[in-house]
């Protein structure tokens, strides 16, 4: 593994989950994404949704695809980090489907061939607060920690990270005091997050290669009722 690109890629997802978790503390008039955006008030009277049910990141090649019940938050998605969190704090009609209240925020980097989820999670949660535990669960690396959290947040929260493709993602989840998201329901969170997205990136790069490929022959009805059968 090139040493060079595994600590490039590191600083890049450090650096844009940080910048993740402070344009959400602190966008359009400091709103928290810890409470239905219909408690919260605004100068104008306005509720405006700022809910988005999937996008994509890293020019198109991952797809991001949230947790039931959370959106993600349209006015900071880039190509490198969003931010989600349940979609009636953001705006979003109906949908939240009783989800707990939480913050995840999202950063994706390019990966060395080599890289490996749970080596580049460890060097993530260095100096990153407590570590509580490290787990693995399937392709994803997770670990739970306690410190260094946006304000207005529990010091308990989890962080993830997975291989999609050639790009390394990775998560944190934030939960307001004493909030589930906190304890083992963060993990179940960040997992769902990062398979959904992992199956469906992976599926759009299937269906974009299979597109360019050459035409197959076109079939009569016969021909189609086969090639369904066989």
């Amino acid at each position: 593994m090139s040493t060079w690109t595994c600590k490039r890629s590191i600083v890049t997802l450090v650096v844009t989950v940080g910048l993740s978790a402070c344009s959400a503390d602190s966008s359009d008039g400091g709103f928290s994404l810890f409470e239905p955006i219909e408690q919260q008030e605004t100068p104008d009277g306005a509720r405006k949704n700022h809910a988005l049910r999937s996008a994509k990141m890293a020019r198109g090649e991952i797809a991001i695809v949230p947790p039931n019940g959370f959106c993600l938050d349209k006015r900071v998605h880039s190509r490198d980090f969003t931010v989600l969190a349940r979609c009636d704090s953001l705006g979003g009609r109906g949908g939240a489907q009783d989800a707990a209240l939480g913050m995840i925020s999202v950063a994706v980097a390019p990966a060395a061939d080599d890289d490996v989820a749970a080596h580049v999670l460890t060097a993530l949660v260095q100096g990153q607060g407590e570590i509580v535990e490290m787990r693995q669960d399937g392709d994803v690396a997770l670990a739970h920690l306690r410190g260094d959290v946006p304000d207005g947040a529990d010091p308990a929260h989890w962080r993830g990270v997975i291989r999609i493709g050639s790009h390394m993602m990775s998560m944190a989840a934030y939960a307001p005091p004493g909030g589930v998201i906190a304890g083992a329901q963060g993990q179940q969170v960040l997992s769902s997050l990062a398979m959904r997205s992992h199956d469906a990136s992976l599926a759009s790069d299937l269906a974009g290669n299979t597109a360019t490929g050459a035409p197959e022959t076109r079939k009569g009805l016969g021909g189609l009722l086969r090639g369904l059968l066989d």
